[in-house]
């Protein structure tokens, strides 16, 4: 890809010497690159970050400050720093499918889940009118205390009262039957 040369007196704008600086080591470092990361496409990417990077931090007054160790070693951290993305990518990758392959429902599990949905509905319609009223907008209906409070006409306080009323009244009535 060619680099215009600027000669415009835009001194934010990489001159002329960049493209030099790409041309002369662009080859080089993919293949210093390709040594990490063992894919073609990943080092071109790698390269290029890392000259993406010289060109929008271009400063044509310190050119001799990008040398050939420097531009070596900033291809190095680059791809390091994309075999680490990568590690992480594949680790969470696998803990995602473990979680997901863990939880395979059993008919004692889904009859013992649904013995516990028809415990809590009844735990649910035993509790005081209000405090199931107030329950029932956040849970159910996803109202935050300060909706319920709105909706009700009560304070945000009598709301978080009513809620730990009914919390305290659910763990009572559940903790016989749950697991």
């Amino acid at each position: 890809m060619p680099f215009p040369n600027h000669t415009s007196s835009d001194d934010s704008a990489p001159s002329g010497s960049f493209e030099t600086l790409f041309r002369a080591h662009h080859d080089a470092l993919c293949g210093f690159a390709y040594r990490y990361v063992q894919s073609r496409e990943v080092a071109e990417d790698v390269v290029q970050e890392v000259f993406l990077y010289l060109w929008e931090h271009w400063n044509p007054t310190a050119v001799e400050a990008y040398t050939k160790a420097y531009l070596f070693t900033a291809v190095r951290n680059a791809a390091l720093s994309h075999l680490r993305h990568q590690s992480v990518v594949r680790r969470s990758e696998s803990q995602t499918i473990e979680l997901f392959s863990r939880f395979h429902p059993t008919a004692d599990g889904e009859f013992r889940a649904a013995e516990l949905a028809l415990a809590l509905e009844r735990a649910i319609a035993r509790l005081p009118e209000r405090c199931r009223l107030v329950f029932t907008l956040s849970r159910e209906q996803g109202l935050t205390y300060n909706e319920i409070a709105a909706a009700l006409e009560i304070s945000v306080k009598t709301v978080e009262m009513q809620m730990g009323r009914a919390y305290k009244a659910l763990r009572k009535s559940l903790a016989p039957s749950w697991p």
